[in-house]
C-alpha cells in the first residue's frame, strides 16, 4: 500500500470522527469545522482515487536545489505575514500566490487567475460572509 493511500485513509477516518464529534457543537459554532472537515474529506477521496489510478503528482521543473525549497518558501510566507499588516489581506495574499506559484515554476497566465479567483473568492465568501470575520485592512489599504 502506497505513502498516498494510507495518508488519504488515515485523514478520511480522522475526519469522520471529528466530523461525528462536531455535530455535538452548538448550532453556529459547528459551520467551520464541519465545512473543514468536509472539505478534507473530499480532498483525501480525490487522493484516494489519485492514487488508485496510479497517476504521477505534478512536479514542477526546477533547476534550484531541493533542500532550500521549503527554505525560501517559509521566507516568502513570514514576509506574507507580516505584509498583512502593511498592505492589507487581500493585496498580500495576491502577490504571495503569485510568487509562491512562480516560484514553483508554474507560468501558465490562465492558472493564475484561475487560481487567484477561486481563492480570493473562498476566502471572501466563507470569513467575510458566512464568518463575518473582518479581514486586516493594513496601514496601505
Amino acid at each position: 500500500m502506497s505513502t498516498d493511500r494510507i495518508i488519504a485513509l488515515v485523514l478520511i477516518t480522522l475526519s469522520l470522527a471529528l466530523y461525528r464529534i462536531s455535530l455535538g457543537f452548538p448550532e453556529g459554532a459547528n459551520v467551520f469545522p464541519q465545512f473543514a472537515l468536509g472539505a478534507i474529506i473530499f480532498l483525501a477521496v480525490i487522493m484516494l482515487i489519485m492514487d488508485l489510478r496510479k497517476r504521477e503528482p505534478f512536479r514542477p521543473q526546477s533547476k534550484k536545489p531541493g533542500w532550500i525549497r521549503p527554505y525560501i518558501i517559509y521566507v516568502l510566507t513570514l514576509l506574507y505575514i507580516v505584509s498583512i499588516t502593511v498592505v492589507g489581506f487581500f493585496i498580500t495574499t495576491t502577490a504571495f500566490i503569485i510568487g509562491v506559484m512562480f516560484y514553483l515554476g508554474l507560468r501558465n497566465v490562465s492558472s493564475y487567475v484561475i487560481a487567484l479567483t477561486v481563492i480570493i473568492s473562498f476566502y471572501y465568501f466563507l470569513f467575510v460572509r458566512v464568518l463575518h470575520v473582518p479581514f486586516p485592512k493594513g496601514l496601505i489599504f
